[in-house]
């Protein structure tokens, strides 16, 4: 099966190649490079590496986790192995493309973006006065919004009374 599509910048409509109504088998079609991680305390998103081109010399990889109505939520994060690039560039090259910011000083922001939410997490460099090397940004499937701030979800585990 063969999918071509445009990339997109409107984030109501999805993040680059993909859409929100996209589920496993079409993501894996536009990302053949895609795989599964596990991550203690948030499940097994699936990862697509550099989802997210043209943003300096950071690159980026995608989480998607998804649900019954396709995904549900996408986290971005830088993919360097070198902690010294700077990746406050390529936030700002984000929020110019994507449309959201300004972007402050703050570790935690927020903002709504043609009624999509979109959640911004600095971490602090890893040695005083260094770079910026380090960040998530979260982008909820259109329409979703959370009160708290929270970048990846917890599972909710059920327990089930077997009789």
């Amino acid at each position: 099966m063969s999918l071509w599509r445009e990339v997109t910048d409107n984030l109501a409509e999805g993040i680059g190649r993909s859409r929100w109504g996209d589920d496993e088998a079409t993501l894996r079609v536009l990302h053949p490079e895609a795989y599964f991680r596990h991550m203690p305390g948030v499940g097994a998103p699936l990862i697509v590496p550099n989802l997210v081109e043209g943003a300096g010399p950071v690159r980026l990889k995608g989480y998607f986790f998804l649900g019954p109505r396709g995904v549900e939520y996408v986290v971005l994060s830088e993919d360097a192995e070198d902690d010294d690039v700077d990746v406050l560039p390529c936030v700002h090259a984000l929020a110019h493309r994507f449309g959201f910011g300004p972007i402050t000083d703050s570790k935690r922001q927020v903002w709504v973006v043609h009624g999509v939410q979109v959640l911004l997490q600095l971490f602090a460099p890893h040695e005083e006065g260094g770079p910026l090397s380090e960040f998530h940004l979260r982008v909820n499937h259109p329409g979703v919004i959370q009160n708290d701030f929270r970048i990846f979800e917890v599972p909710v585990s059920v327990k089930v009374d077997v009789a």
